[in-house]
C-alpha cells in the first residue's frame, strides 16, 4: 500500500469514527475500528504501522477524529480487543 492509500485509509477511518461518535452508538465505533483493522491487515501493512497510525504517531487517526475522551477510550478498547483477532486471521 503506497503512502497516498495509507493517508486515505487514515482519513476515511477518522471520518467514520467521528460519525460514529456523533451517534452515541458504541457498536458503530467498534465497527469503524474493525473496518480499519480489516483493511489495514488485508493490505499487508506492518502491525506496528497499523498501531502507530491509529493512535501513536503524530497526526494519528484518533487525533484526526477529534473524539471525546469517552469515545476515544471506547475506540482504544475496541482496537485492543479486535487487533489480536484480525492480526491472527491475516497471518
Amino acid at each position: 500500500m503506497d503512502q497516498a492509500a495509507i493517508d486515505k485509509l487514515a482519513s476515511e477511518t477518522a471520518s467514520a469514527l467521528s460519525r460514529a461518535a456523533g451517534t452515541g452508538d458504541a457498536d458503530a465505533l467498534r465497527g469503524a475500528v474493525f473496518l480499519y483493522l480489516n483493511r489495514a491487515y488485508e493490505a499487508k501493512l506492518d502491525p506496528d504501522l497499523i498501531c502507530d497510525l491509529f493512535g501513536v504517531s503524530q497526526n494519528n487517526i484518533l487525533s484526526q477524529a477529534k473524539l471525546s475522551k469517552g469515545d476515544e477510550a471506547a475506540a482504544l478498547d475496541a482496537y485492543a480487543q479486535l487487533d489480536p483477532i484480525l492480526e491472527k486471521q491475516y497471518r
